[in-house]
């Protein structure tokens, strides 16, 4: 076996490793409802079987939707990532010769966070109870809802990105 193959192999086994991962998991039910969603959304004519034995070609054309959505939602999630570390990486050798000036707003930042955890759970200041989430209707973006929903998705589950 070579030392390839061992790489190969020890990707793929972090591939399954990162997908069973609590963060991860979860994922699965909500992609495949977003994805398999998208069909229904766009009306029923799709799905219903067509006069004169057509239903093989109404099931080719789901099925081929079906394909099209799934890789808009891997290439919208994929997007954000590719961009996130793009960025992540262009700021860090932007700023690398700053590593005094950095320490110190980070020492602030943590100060800050600490601050606002005082508020919340000593003070109990509603005010910093709220979220804000965003809900996008998917149907308005037409072609586009499922790489829309690929990032979102992507954007949700960034804080659960692993070394794996």
């Amino acid at each position: 076996m070579a030392v390839s193959d061992v790489s190969l192999l020890a990707a793929f086994g972090a591939g399954v490793a990162s997908f069973a991962s609590p963060c991860v998991l979860p994922l699965v039910p909500a992609y495949l409802s977003v994805v398999g969603g998208l069909d229904l959304t766009r009306g029923s004519s799709e799905t219903a079987p067509e006069p004169g034995g057509r239903e093989r070609l109404a099931r080719v054309r789901v099925l081929g939707a079906l394909t099209r959505d799934t890789l808009l939602f891997i290439a919208g999630f994929g997007s954000v990532f590719v961009l996130l570390g793009l960025s992540t990486s262009a700021l860090g050798s932007a700023v690398v010769h700053q590593q005094i000036l950095l320490t110190r707003l980070a020492g602030v930042l943590v100060v800050a966070m600490a601050l606002f955890l005082i508020g919340t759970l000593v003070l109990r200041t509603p005010g910093l109870y709220r979220e804000w989430r965003p809900h996008p209707m998917l149907q308005r973006f037409g072609p586009f809802a499922a790489p829309v929903a690929g990032a979102a998705f992507a954007f949700g589950w960034t804080p659960c990105v692993g070394p794996i």
